[in-house]
């Protein structure tokens, strides 16, 4: 889902993005990545190409799945937002689960 946005995003950018290409190697390598549609590219990859393009382009921030605000922990190899395992919670995950804190101090 993310990937398609900025795909998107990019493609209705292009003339901007070229211009300023030439003189950015990051924006080089992420116009590079565009072209295969991001297919061989890590979530993390993608998360990134996305933070440096946002301030850039304008890039809605907020990616809705089943009426649930993602929040930015970022995206699983399926597409779907990364949430905790113990409370379902997309703010954190398992490690920083005050739920799981209390079961280990009982």
């Amino acid at each position: 889902m993310k990937k398609q946005y900025l795909i998107k995003r990019i493609n209705e950018e292009s003339n901007l993005l070229t211009s300023l290409s030439r003189k950015n190697s990051e924006l080089l390598y992420i116009l590079s990545q565009a072209k295969d549609k991001f297919f061989y590219s890590a979530p993390e990859v993608v998360d990134g190409c996305f933070s440096i393009l946002k301030n850039i382009i304008y890039l809605d921030e907020y990616i809705y799945n089943n009426d649930v605000k993602y929040i930015g922990l970022g995206l699983n190899i399926y597409g779907k937002p990364i949430k905790c395992f113990v409370c379902d919670s997309f703010e954190h995950v398992q490690l920083d689960c005050d739920k799981l804190s209390r079961k280990n101090s009982v």
